[in-house]
């Protein structure tokens, strides 16, 4: 299972907001590309130091927002079926309504095919 890395650019502007900075947008984006695996199919790590993913495809707003636990956000993004195809999605990023990343996900190749809706569930914990 691929786990959420929270992006350092996100924590830096956390830190200016809570030091009386810049406001946060709330989140609003998943970004999903093809840049995330390695040639033999194993997902590469995430950088948290990245300022966006290694070859972004398409950007949609999110689906759905939901507080699982006490300091944790499930952040779901939809690839709905159509979108695409032939595409081998490895990689996701969380972005704000700002289009700021905020945390990402690698994880190994998922061919799209036509009729299917494939979800990925960003979780950045706080």
């Amino acid at each position: 299972m691929a786990s959420t890395v929270i992006a350092n650019e996100y924590r830096a502007r956390l830190a200016d907001f809570h030091g009386g900075g810049s406001p946060l947008s709330p989140f609003g984006f998943m970004a999903f590309g093809d840049g995330g695996h390695n040639p033999d199919g194993t997902p590469k790590l995430a950088d948290p130091d990245a300022s966006g993913l290694q070859n972004e495809l398409i950007r949609k707003p999110l689906n759905s927002i939901t507080r699982t636990g006490p300091y944790t956000l499930e952040c779901e993004g939809r690839l709905e079926p159509g979108e695409l195809i032939g595409k081998h999605v490895s990689e996701a990023a969380l972005l704000d309504a700002a289009g700021q990343v905020v945390a990402f996900k690698k994880f190994a190749p998922k061919v799209r095919d036509s009729d299917e809706l494939y979800q990925v569930f960003i979780e950045p914990l706080f």
